[in-house]
């Protein structure tokens, strides 16, 4: 097995974020073999062609490095409205243009919300990913429903959510080391 490195990128921009507090817990307990960074969206402007045709700004260029870098991203990905959160859907916009890092990228989708979780969303994140050739990891999947009672003062105690996080990071390994 070789190490890997994989990015976090989370739907929600806001500090206290749930889906951003599953990264931060991810980053806590991640194996040996993988190195793993989180990538903040704030300042990343909605994309626009008339700003790409100028060059990238740097928060693109940023965001693009750090895609580029990676062997895997995992995206956490809240549900806004039914759906994938528009600072989401920008940032994978965003990182399929020009020299398209994002594309054929190996990724994971995990994500925590309301009653649904944040199923419609990560289908939704999926079908994009798909569409863009990312090997899409199979499982674990983590689907945290009411995950505002799975955080206690900022930390995951859910055993479950916490259990399925394990998993993940040698599933990460082993399905990025296999895509080699």
């Amino acid at each position: 097995m070789h190490s890997i490195n994989v990015v976090g990128i989370s739907g929600s921009l806001r500090e206290g974020s749930f889906n951003r507090g599953l990264l931060r817990t991810f980053a806590d307990m991640v194996p040996d073999e993988i190195s793993f960074t989180i990538h903040d969206l704030r300042g990343l402007p909605m994309y626009d062609g008339d700003v790409e045709a100028l060059g990238d700004p740097d928060s693109v260029v940023a965001l693009k490095n750090v895609v580029r870098s990676a062997d895997a991203v995992l995206f956490a990905a809240p549900e806004y409205n039914g759906g994938i959160p528009g600072t989401l859907k920008n940032a994978i916009d965003w990182a399929s243009r020009g020299d398209a890092p994002m594309m054929g990228k190996p990724c994971a989708v995990i994500g925590g919300g309301g009653r649904l979780a944040t199923a419609r969303s990560q289908l939704m994140v999926r079908h994009i990913l798909g569409h863009m050739g990312c090997p899409l990891l199979p499982a674990p999947t983590l689907y945290i429903a009411g995950i505002s009672r799975s955080f206690e003062d900022g930390v995951l105690v859910d055993e479950h959510a916490l259990a399925k996080l394990r998993e993940l990071g040698p599933a990460l390994v082993d399905w990025v080391n296999r895509l080699r």
